[in-house]
């Protein structure tokens, strides 16, 4: 019997744990207007994912995230490939996470005027760090803003946010905001007086502002992102 509804009104979360401890074998089709997608099923695992754009667990995390359209679980018999090894408890919590990372970049990307630091004490090993954050961290400075950076690196905003926000998710960078007298970036304490008069202070450097787009690419971008697949 084919379990159907509409994330309307159930959550996808509710959905995929009652297939999960009912440890259905199947199919979970969701059709959003012209998108669809699929979840393969096997004994309660969710061993596949696929829609028009991508394949695993990132195709799971586009579900969570959209949290729209219409299911119909049909049970049946499934191939043995897998695309996604871990259970849909864990697979749920890394969908928190990832859920997480696409409004911590979105912040990111509305204060390109923002400066990220090194976090005083902290020794960063770039060879420690995969390859998107090593060129970003290798940029940061102090005194380059994030839209500077992103303008330099060769990769974009996109990634540049997404690198950002991860080394600040990690500990090894905070930003801090152009006017914010108080941080590290100023050397001096909050409501000491400035060095030189406002008017003789030199204008701050230009930074890209993205545009409506870019902000679109970067949650297309973190949907897909293999370091946040489960």
């Amino acid at each position: 019997m084919a379990l159907h509804g509409s994330f309307t009104d159930t959550e996808p979360e509710d959905v995929l744990q009652i297939l999960s401890l009912g440890r259905k074998t199947g199919v979970l089709s969701v059709i959003d207007g012209a998108r669809g997608a699929e979840l393969v099923f096997r004994d309660g695992m969710i061993t596949d994912a696929y829609d028009g754009s991508g394949r695993g667990a990132e195709v799971v995390f586009s579900l969570l995230g959209n949290r729209s359209g219409a299911f119909v679980f049909t049970p049946r018999e499934v191939p043995e490939e897998r695309t996604i090894d871990c259970d849909v408890p864990s697979l749920l919590l890394a969908g928190a996470r990832h859920l997480d990372n696409v409004s911590q970049a979105q912040a990111l990307a509305r204060q390109p005027a923002a400066r990220p630091y090194i976090v005083e004490g902290v020794a960063v090993e770039p060879d420690r760090l995969i390859e998107p954050d090593r060129v970003v961290v290798q940029l940061i400075d102090g005194r380059r803003t994030l839209g500077e950076i992103a303008a330099g690196d060769g990769l974009g905003m996109t990634q540049t946010c997404v690198s950002i926000g991860r080394l600040v998710e990690e500990g090894l960078v905070a930003l801090a905001a152009a006017a914010d007298e108080s941080s590290p970036l100023t050397g001096r304490p909050a409501g000491a007086a400035p060095d030189r008069p406002p008017e003789a202070a030199e204008p701050p450097p230009a930074s890209r502002r993205p545009t409506a787009s870019e902000l679109r690419e970067i949650i297309a971008y973190l949907r897909t992102d293999p370091g946040r697949s489960a």
